[in-house]
């Protein structure tokens, strides 16, 4: 009795723990390189460099290679494409699950020979940002920094992005039941209005 009950004690601790998920993202656009890192309780899992390449003028893939390993990201939002933005969110819902806990975002913008662009489109970044960190917070409580600053004397445009993210098989398991729960209802009134129709009919 006791080995049952600390067996369920351990499987519940287990499933109410979150799963923290650390993603640093760093790219330099000027370059077209940049690197994606994915570590779990901060012990790196995957690594990866990632590159954008064109296919046309309007589309564009972001290629990862991971050691001898290359595949694609399409940017579009084509639901027939295994490849897509949509199908990659699509294929793992598990991604809705996640909560942003901590958000860092470092970016070095600039353009040598033209210094009101450069101060422009750090404006419009810094706006970006600032409304984008707003819409976050006033979903969860997350904390967030943003810092974005202009380079006037060379061309430059560095990202540093690192989030950590936490995954809860309690809210997995929670969404699943509220899934199948409100598939029963819509179930259950569809035959409900069925029922009624019929009944109308016989009289």
């Amino acid at each position: 009795m006791l080995t049952a009950f600390s067996i369920i004690i351990l499987v519940l601790t287990f499933v109410s723990l979150p799963f923290v998920f650390t993603v640093n993202l760093k790219a330099d656009l000027f370059e077209n390189s940049g690197t994606i890192a994915v570590s779990l309780f901060f012990v790196p899992i995957f690594k990866a460099r990632i590159r954008v390449e064109s296919e046309s003028a309007t589309e564009k893939n972001i290629v990862v290679i991971s050691g001898k390993k290359r595949d694609e990201i399409h940017l579009n939002a084509d639901k027939n494409d295994k490849k897509s933005v949509m199908a990659l969110f699509k294929a793992a819902p598990v991604m809705s699950y996640l909560t942003v806990e901590k958000l860092d975002v470092e970016a070095a913008v600039g353009f040598a020979a033209n210094a009101f662009s450069t101060t422009m489109i750090v404006g419009v970044l810094r706006t970006f940002f600032g409304a984008l960190s707003a819409f976050l917070k006033s979903r969860q409580n997350i904390a967030i920094r943003n810092v974005i600053v202009p380079s006037y004397n060379k061309n430059k445009l560095d990202f540093d992005v690192e989030g950590i993210f936490k995954l809860s098989l309690a809210n997995i398991i929670n969404g699943f039941i509220a899934g199948i729960l409100n598939k029963l209802e819509i179930k259950a009134k569809r035959n409900g209005k069925m029922k009624t129709r019929a009944l109308k009919v016989r009289l």
